[in-house]
């Protein structure tokens, strides 16, 4: 229970670390399922708000690369480095630009891409698209920030591919502005859309932490179910001893009694 109480507290501090480090925004809207998108409205309406400091727009689109459907995406270039801030594994960010992808360490292992290789892959209608590989990211699955196994610059990707949603990514507050503020803010214009849904980097954090006190609540729960069966295996023993006890004294007083009856020593249960 130590070592994995140990061990979880650990995994829970460096997903905080990593999403803090890497994800730096507050808030996401986000449409309420796969295929539905945040109309552009919203972002305009956003920006609009003083109680925010950064907001940038997120799109998704399926894709097909050597018979693998992939998740290709685009981020607002302002948000590079802001609010999205990936982990350079080779190339670099600056030579991300027009022309060019960026991939997942993941997706890149595992189709044998390097930095300055030329890739090809299908969008869902079928439409080639060539580009260079001009950076490879690192990205930590189970860390509760799911990105994309392929980026496209923006203008690239609204040019070539059909968006499947579009996702305004409010960013952090305005410095002296408190959370309940900047919260409320995002929420005025996300509850004029019923469909749309606001979530946070804070109830992300707390949802993998429920995940990890819902395991530990369950070891819990299979130590003490263990500690009810070693008390009552001990309880059974020592009632067993008791009553084995008890029936040995009650047979030697009754061959004792017998014994005398008969003038002699019993030294048998026959007198």
């Amino acid at each position: 229970m130590s070592l994995f109480t140990v061990t979880q507290d650990s995994v829970h501090v460096t997903q905080s670390q990593w999403i803090d480090s890497h994800n730096p925004y507050d808030y996401s809207v986000d449409p309420p399922g796969t295929g539905q998108t945040v109309p552009f409205a919203v972002a305009d309406k956003l920006r609009a708000k003083p109680e925010l400091a950064h907001v940038a727009a997120v799109n998704g689109a399926k894709g097909v690369l050597a018979n693998t459907s992939i998740d290709v995406g685009a981020v607002e270039s302002s948000a590079y480095g802001t609010l999205f801030k990936p982990v350079v594994k080779s190339g670099s960010l600056a030579a991300f630009g027009p022309g060019t992808v960026a991939l997942s360490n993941e997706m890149a292992a595992s189709k044998h891409l390097n930095v300055g290789d030329t890739m090809t892959f299908t969008t869902a209608d079928s439409k080639p698209v060539t580009a260079k590989v001009a950076m490879i990211y690192q990205v930590f699955t189970g860390h509760g920030v799911d990105w994309y196994d392929v980026l496209m610059p923006r203008a690239d990707f609204t040019g070539r591919l059909r968006p499947l949603g579009r996702h305004p990514g409010p960013g952090p507050g305005r410095a002296g502005v408190d959370v309940a503020t900047s919260r409320s803010a995002v929420d005025a214009v996300v509850s004029q859309y019923s469909f749309l849904h606001t979530g946070s980097l804070a109830e992300k954090k707390s949802s993998l932490a429920g995940s990890a006190d819902a395991t530990l609540s369950l070891f819990t729960a299979m130590l003490g179910l263990a500690i009810v069966i070693a008390v009552l295996g001990i309880a059974n023993t020592l009632s067993l001893s008791v009553v084995e006890r008890t029936r040995s004294r009650r047979c030697c007083g009754r061959w004792a009694s017998r014994a005398r009856r008969c003038g002699g020593c019993c030294r048998s249960r026959r007198c």
